[in-house]
């Protein structure tokens, strides 16, 4: 059986800035982001505030609007 972590596919998103989000992810590891929830603090609403340190424009901040986002504006890899 294969492990549960095996990527099934991946999206490319461009950024303005990389080097911004770069900076903006290094700054929080191993800094608690808070409380988890589903729906506003999630590992996707993390993402959105990496990609909009990184210059993306219109990232939600909902975990859901933040995928159907990356869904729409990214490459599929």
């Amino acid at each position: 059986m294969a492990p549960a972590s095996t990527v099934q596919s991946t999206i490319h998103v461009d950024l303005p800035d990389a080097t911004a989000a770069y900076k903006e992810q290094a700054k929080r590891l191993g800094h608690p982001d808070g409380v988890y929830d589903k729906n506003t603090n999630s590992c996707v609403t993390h993402v959105g505030d990496i990609l909009r340190a990184g210059g993306a424009q219109n990232v939600p901040t909902t975990t859901r609007e933040t995928i159907n986002w990356i869904i729409a504006n990214g490459k599929r890899q």
